[in-house]
């Protein structure tokens, strides 16, 4: 019968739950109704006080045994069972199937507390793996004729039932001691009738009739309802848990009850420690343990003692040895013969001596390394074939942890296989042909190595570059374990390729210069990583140096050049916009270089309509107010920058802030002007723009990964918001505290409304860092959290878009915490299985689809599955679906030569669908009579995309119109000998 994941809840009543503490009871009551008033009597006297409960001893040790038992307790309990020479056993049956469900035995020891062991004999591993084999091993060193065995009644008649488990030989012989019949004679008297009248002790007997195959360790998982949830769960998990513990309690009490008896008749003689004899000399067991089982010392220390010991002795004897060696020339010998033979022996005491010496520090030596293995294979977490895990991690662990003892082939196909697990170790019982690791080893790596896995390797080294803060010896480590995995033989000069291609590009030049240098055979890994980390410490140093000579500079300057205090004159005379959202900067480490007014480029002396802060401008802070006066104070007396001032190499970018290149070389320059890569400043005098620089391939919003009242989330960081703004939808399933109701209403930046319905007090944490704002509550609102200016200037957020993240900083500029941009997670949405399907072997079927999300307005959307189906042999395709209230169907197809069940929720791919934000484009109207193309100037192009950047309106001579962005190449109907164009650049698009 085949109890796997079945509850003992699971049965005999449909309708309503039976406790099954509340069936033993009345199955008791049927069955045996004469044994249950006897039980009520002795209940009774119990109650009384005229008998006490039966007392255990009070420390022993319990251990359960089946297929989920760690391999390395039955390496423990084979060590403790060396050393034992009596036990205590008993058995259980299951009431209702009358199979043999537990074998308990009980380690009688001298000295230390006892041991307690529970085979689940239902639940055993599969007898072919090496678990199943070590507790056969385990069984035969207990049963066997040099042990004393103590049951109730007859021994090999309880074992004989178990015969079909093949946990020992069918013809055992032991020494057995039947307590039964040595109490009771030929009535044989009950048990706890028997413990009742020797010790005045009350022995609870009601769980006889109980499910004993119901599996009593709670490892097994067969106490968990499968089909219920909320408090009716609740409930069944605590009556299901309390009846394995009174059974647990039965089947230990019955052990001990035996033992207690047998120590009454004095039938237990232990003797003296130094009188055990190693059972591993027994002939039953020696072939199993030299095929299966390692000897290693139960604790070093023990062992240090014994060896220190007997080198103690040894020193001993060779002191002797020496001082008869001092003493014998004042001794007269008169016989040359009988001298020479005394100095041979004596130099052979000297060499044995000597040679057990070095025999003893082996044995230590060795005694240690297997202390190790044992250690190391016992950490060494069971392979599944999960996506994070690696067959070729997994193997050569294996073979290194191996090679601690040198073990062979044989030890090594075990100690794999008996860490495989999942899936995995399904694959090894499918094929146990495979009983050798010459031929497991390349099956493994064939089958579990993912075909794609090289490729994401290679990805990710290509990707590989070093983080601002990341440190040199943290880079390179990364960087050779991707090395290492993608290509175990990759040449040193491949792996240092890769370590230059990522590092830094401060760097980059000083360490290629100082690897020329060096011979060719000198050109190593580990000569870049000490010249790496040379020319970071010597960086450092520098940085270090500058900021000690400008110490009277504020540590976030606010002084500004005259390219900045005409700029801010000019922007005085142009009316600003009404708002007009500040930004936040990140600090400099180096003070701001200063041009005279005579070196400004054209372009940039004509932007008196337009005006732009300075790329250098900073964010004023109250409480600088006081450095801030100061220093403008000084303006006057600074001098223009020169060139043949000695700190040129170290004068920053005036795009980018960093000293390694010229601002005419910078990446992140405009092809018109070196602006910065912000995209647009506000024209307000009183919040200039103070946002670190942005790439102009980042048109996306800025998503981070938050914490919303103790719910993870994403949030988008919002410059151009006011406020931050929460969606219904997620206020309604999170914690929060009392909804304030205040009608308000915002206006986008698409003119559209935002209903505001009230306000709650939010607290948001990012990365343990709490924070907390007022948010407004709106229900229409497209993304689910806003997180505005006023929650960016309370929390003195600086982002950094070149590191992709934000920082939050104390008034100090003191970096509190930081968040890593992430990808959005509403334009890929997860898609679901919406019920439990079969799928039979080589076929296909259109199955029921469900989308995760809050939004409900989603009518098309592209389908992507996920890349863990493909190695099993199950198939969907890229599909464009129509979705219904985030519900659809897809076509499913199962290739392999057998059935495949998928449960209810399984993730199956996502879905990427069009933000409607992003569904329109503006684009001029064109003329119907107009034939030739525009000519579109630069200055036209420079004003239009400086015009979107500010977030300001500039007129145009053209009308617009917004036109769906699903088809941009629009086609002209009023002349057919002219060919379409393109709205945008008026490419003529060519029709074939």
């Amino acid at each position: 019968m085949n109890f796997s994941r079945k509850s003992s809840c699971s049965t005999h009543y449909q309708h309503r739950y039976v406790p099954p503490y509340e069936r033993l009871l009345r199955r008791n009551q049927l069955w045996k109704p004469k044994k249950v008033k006897q039980e009520h009597d002795l209940q009774e006297e119990c109650r009384t006080g005229k008998l006490t409960p039966f007392q255990q001893p009070e420390n022993y040790k319990c251990y359960f045994i089946h297929k989920q038992t760690d391999i390395s307790i039955i390496d423990e309990l084979i060590d403790e069972a060396k050393s034992t020479k009596h036990f205590s056993i008993d058995t259980e049956n299951d009431a209702l199937t009358h199979k043999p469900a537990t074998l308990q035995v009980e380690f009688i020891r001298q000295t230390l507390s006892s041991i307690i062991i529970i085979i689940e004999v239902q639940y055993l591993p599969s007898v072919i793996t090496p678990l199943f084999k070590k507790i056969q091993q385990l069984c035969t060193i207990i049963f066997t004729l040099n042990n004393h065995i103590y049951s109730w009644g007859s021994a090999l008649h309880e074992l004989k039932t178990l015969n079909s488990f093949n946990l020992f030989k069918t013809n055992i012989k032991i020494r057995e001691h039947n307590i039964q019949d040595e109490c009771s004679g030929d009535q044989q008297a009950a048990l706890q009738k028997i413990i009742k009248y020797e010790f005045n002790e009350y022995l609870n007997k009601t769980a006889t009739l109980a499910e004993w195959a119901c599996g009593i360790d709670l490892v097994l998982g067969t106490y968990l309802p499968l089909d219920v949830v909320g408090p009716e769960r609740t409930y069944r998990l605590k009556e299901e848990k309390k009846y394995r513990s009174i059974l647990k309690e039965y089947a230990i009490n019955d052990v001990f009850a035996v033992t207690k008896l047998s120590y009454k008749l004095n039938r237990i003689k232990l003797l003296p420690i130094h009188d055990y004899e190693d059972i591993s000399e027994d002939e039953d067991n020696t072939n199993l343990q030299q095929e299966l089982s390692i000897d290693i010392p139960s604790t070093y220390d023990e062992l240090i003692v014994h060896v220190t010991d007997e080198l103690e002795e040894i020193n001993e004897k060779e002191t002797s040895y020496q001082q008869q060696e001092d003493i014998e020339p004042t001794r007269p010998i008169n016989n040359e013969y009988y001298e020479s033979r005394y100095n041979e022996s004596l130099y052979d005491i000297k060499d044995h001596t000597h040679r057990r010496k070095e025999t003893m520090a082996n044995n230590v030596q060795d005694s240690a390394m297997m202390i190790c293995y044992r250690e190391c294979l016992s950490n060494l977490e069971k392979f599944n074939g999960g996506e994070e895990q690696k067959i070729l991690q997994f193997i050569n662990n294996i073979e290194r942890i191996g090679r601690m003892i040198n073990a062979n082939d044989d030890i090594l196909d075990c100690m794999c296989t008996a860490k495989l697990d999942g899936e995995v170790k399904r694959w090894y019982e499918d094929n146990m042909t495979l009983t050798k690791w010459e031929n497991l080893k390349p099956a493994l790596l064939e089958r579990f190595t993912t075909s794609d896995s090289t490729s994401k390797i290679f990805e990710q080294l290509k990707e590989r570059k070093q983080k601002s803060d990341e440190t040199i010896t943290s880079y390179y480590d990364a960087v050779i374990k991707l090395c290492r995995e993608y290509d175990s033989s990759m040449s040193q000069k491949m792996m240092i390729s890769w370590l230059g291609n990522g590092i830094k590009d401060s760097l980059k030049t000083q360490i290629k210069r100082q690897m020329k240098l060096l011979p060719e055979s000198a050109r190593t890994i580990q000569a870049f990583l000490k010249i790496a980390k040379d020319e970071q410490e010597l960086q450092e140093e520098d940085s270090s140096e500058l900021q000690t000579t400008q110490s009277y500079l504020p540590y976030i300057t606010n002084t500004v050049s005259t390219i900045a205090q005409q700029t801010r004159n000019n922007s005085e005379r142009i009316p600003t916009s009404t708002y007009s959202p500040s930004r936040h900067t990140t600090y400099k480490q180096y003070a701001p270089s200063f041009k005279p007014l005579d070196s400004l480029k054209p372009q940039q002396k004509n932007y008196s309509s337009t005006s732009r802060p300075s790329p250098i401008l900073h964010k004023r802070e109250p409480h600088y107010s006081s450095i801030n006066n100061s220093s403008r104070r000084q303006d006057a007396n600074i001098k223009p920058y020169s060139p043949t001032q000695h700190d040129s190499q170290r004068r920053p970018c005036d795009v980018c802030q960093r000293i390694n290149h010229r601002t005419i070389d910078c990446y992140y320059k405009k092809p018109y002007g070196s602006g910065t890569r912000d995209g647009g400043y506000s024209s307000s005098k009183e919040n200039p723009s103070t946002t670190n620089y942005t790439p102009p391939t980042s048109s996306t919003p800025i998503h981070i990964k938050v914490k919303v009242n103790n719910k993870q989330h994403q949030a988008i960081v919002d410059t151009g918001s006011a406020v931050t703004i929460i969606n219904q939808q997620l206020l309604k399933k999170i914690y929060h505290k009392e909804f304030i109701y205040k009608k308000k209403l915002h206006k986008s930046a698409n003119c559209s409304s935002i209903n505001i319905i009230g306000e709650i007090q939010l607290e948001i944490k990012i990365q343990g860092y709490k924070t907390f704002i007022l948010a407004d509550v709106a229900t229409n609102l497209i993304t689910d959290l806003l997180l505005g200016n006023d929650w960016i200037t309370t929390n003195n957020v600086i982002i950094d878009t070149p590191q992709r993240c934000i920082f939050l900083t104390d008034q100090k500029r003191h970096i509190l915490t930081a968040a890593q941009f992430v990808r959005p997670s509403h334009l890929q949405l997860p898609v679901l299985l919406a019920d439990e399907i079969t799928l039979p072997p080589h076929s296909e079927k259109c199955i029921n689809i469900k989308v995760l999300s809050s939004m409900t307005n989603i009518s098309e959307a592209l389908f992507e599955p996920v890349a863990y189906l493909y190695p099993k042999q199950i198939f969907l395709t890229n599909a464009l679906i129509k979705l219904e209230d985030n519900r659809s169907q897809i076509m499913i197809m199962n290739a392999n030569d057998r059935q495949k069940t998928f449960s209810k929720n399984t993730p199956l791919g996502y879905i990427s669908y069009q933000s409607k934000v992003n569904n329109y484009l503006i684009l001029p109207l064109l003329s119907g009579k107009r034939t030739d193309r525009s000519i579109i100037t630069r200055t036209n192009l420079y004003r239009r995309n400086h015009s979107f950047a500010d977030r300001s309106w500039v007129p145009s001579a053209n009308p617009k119109r917004k036109v769906r962005s699903l088809d941009s190449t629009c086609r002209m109907d009023n002349n057919d000998e002219q060919q379409p164009q393109c709205y945008v650049c008026q490419e003529t698009i060519w029709m074939f």
